[in-house]
């Protein structure tokens, strides 16, 4: 996944919202969002490949994505674990802070360039690893827009174009999912789809910051062999902690998203 946007705890009655693209080489297969493991229950994409995930959540309220980032300098040497298996592994954890003890005992030569993102609605941080280790941010109430530029100073005209326009939603998105009438306490499922149309067209947005004309700087990209394989946009309702899931597979300027039962929390 390289484009992520994260809405933390912005939008009334949807503390966790999440719009993602991701970026693969077309031949690496992957399958829809499914059940992953079973204790506990996680739902998300799979990487057939490996085996891991690159966006996923958890009965427990966790939700954690990985993007693989633009190496600023020589790669590891050796073969490294699959970066979304460390996904995976997050979403085992009974929550964001147990996630984050772990990751603490990980070393950043085990794996290629990530950004990841753990969240729940009482915690959040992002991490990343450059040279020998992973560093941790913690995240506070917010948008924060990541992509396979971040922290390392490729590209930052991307990065800055891609939080401009999803910073740009927050308001148009707080009036969609917002109670439309006496009693109700959120939007619903019509108010989701209006939003998941609206993020849509920014996912699929094709222009290139000004002075580039590398198509891997577009938000949703169009390569001979890679650009973005799979769009998936998250929202976790506050009135039960029940994520919903929405997914494109294929680029979202090519087709729309559809609703998928994700785990209901505990």
């Amino acid at each position: 996944m390289c484009t992520l946007a994260f809405y933390y705890r912005v939008i009334p009655d949807y503390p966790l919202v999440v719009a993602a693209n991701r970026d693969e080489r077309f031949s690496r297969a992957s399958a829809s969002p499914q059940r992953l493991d079973e204790k506990p229950l996680i739902f998300g994409g799979k990487d057939l490949v490996a085996g891991g995930t690159w966006l996923g959540v958890n009965e427990r309220g966790l939700i954690a994505a990985v993007l693989n980032r633009r190496a600023a300098g020589p790669m590891t040497k050796h073969v490294p674990r699959s970066r979304g298996l460390l996904c995976l592994q997050m979403l085992r954890a009974e929550s964001a802070f147990q996630a984050y003890e772990g990751l603490k005992r990980e070393h950043a030569l085990n794996y290629q360039p990530f950004l990841l993102l753990v969240a729940s609605v009482r915690t959040a941080f992002v991490a990343y690893n450059s040279g020998r280790t992973i560093t941790h941010h913690a995240l506070d109430a917010g948008v924060h827009v990541f992509g396979n530029s971040s922290f390392c100073g490729a590209t930052p005209e991307k990065l800055s174009h891609a939080r401009e326009l999803f910073s740009a939603a927050s308001g148009p998105l707080r009036q969609r999912l917002a109670p439309t009438g006496v009693g109700e306490k959120r939007g619903g499922a019509k108010a989701r789809l209006s939003s998941v149309d609206y993020l849509q067209r920014i996912l699929g947005n094709h222009d290139l910051p000004a002075g580039s004309h590398d198509p891997r700087d577009a938000i949703c990209v169009h390569g001979e062999d890679y650009g973005t394989v799979s769009s998936s946009i998250v929202f976790q309702d506050s009135a039960g902690g029940q994520f919903q899931f929405y997914h494109s597979s294929t680029a979202p300027c090519q087709g729309g998203y559809q609703p998928i039962e994700a785990p209901a929390p505990l």
